[in-house]
């Protein structure tokens, strides 16, 4: 069957699949052509800078692409859940919190999702949200809420 330029609202096979970086941070996408769609990631022009990354298929399914769309932000918050942080397009523009986005339709679907074998280990310089979230709270904010006050004494001192 040929498919015309427009199949969006039709439903067809499509793939989801992940680009993992060395640096903790992944990008989810969709496609039609799993080959092609690599092949364009890694080109020159595909936009991650040539940055090294693993290719893994996640799952396939059936559907619109906005059924696509909804798969795709349900593997965003299952990567997160297992500490990797989301690009969201190249050349790597972080998404601070994939959670807001997420709406709980999407939450069951990644409760239904087996994160997969060939997905790399994070690397152990990629620092995991929670232990980011303790180095935050118990040495970066204190400092400078340290140093804030040390630069506010010089200022009040300084006008006396």
């Amino acid at each position: 069957m040929k498919w015309k330029r427009n199949q969006k609202y039709l439903p067809r096979p499509r793939h989801l699949y992940g680009l993992f970086f060395d640096n903790g941070c992944c990008y989810v996408g969709q496609t039609v052509d799993l080959k092609q769609r690599e092949q364009q990631h890694r080109s020159a022009r595909g936009g991650w800078q040539g940055r090294r990354f693993s290719f893994v298929l996640l799952s396939s399914m059936t559907g619109t692409q906005a059924d696509a769309e909804a798969h795709e932000y349900a593997w965003r918050y299952k990567a997160f859940q297992h500490g990797w942080r989301i690009y969201s397009k190249p050349p790597g523009i972080l998404i601070r919190d994939p959670r807001r986005r997420t709406t709980g339709y999407m939450k069951s679907l990644a409760a239904g999702y087996a994160w997969p074998e060939a997905v790399p280990r994070r690397s152990a310089g990629a620092p995991s949200s929670l232990a980011w979230g303790f180095f935050k709270w118990l040495f970066l904010y204190p400092f400078l809420f340290g140093v804030a006050v040390i630069v506010l004494q010089a200022v009040v001192m300084a006008t006396l």
